[in-house]
C-alpha cells in the first residue's frame, strides 16, 4: 500500500527536529505530545501565537502513475 499522506505532528521526527531548532519545544500533555504544550499539530493556518514554531506550507509531493 502507498500512503499519499501523513500527519503533520510533534511526534515526527522531521517535525520535531523543526521546531527545536527553531527554539521551540514539544512538551507531553496527558498522552499527546504539543508543540509549546498546546498544538497537537505542527502545520496550521491562523495560529498566531505558535508562528514561530508552526508552518502554513503544504508538504507536496508526486507519483507517476502508469498506464
Amino acid at each position: 500500500m502507498l500512503e499519499l499522506s501523513s500527519e503533520q505532528v510533534p511526534t515526527r521526527i522531521d517535525e520535531y527536529q523543526r521546531i527545536i531548532e527553531k527554539k521551540g519545544c514539544v512538551i507531553p500533555v496527558g498522552p499527546i505530545m504539543r508543540v509549546q504544550g498546546v498544538l497537537a499539530v505542527t502545520r496550521a493556518i491562523g495560529d498566531l501565537a505558535y508562528k514561530e514554531f508552526i508552518t502554513s506550507e503544504p508538504e507536496l509531493g508526486s507519483i507517476q502513475i502508469s498506464p
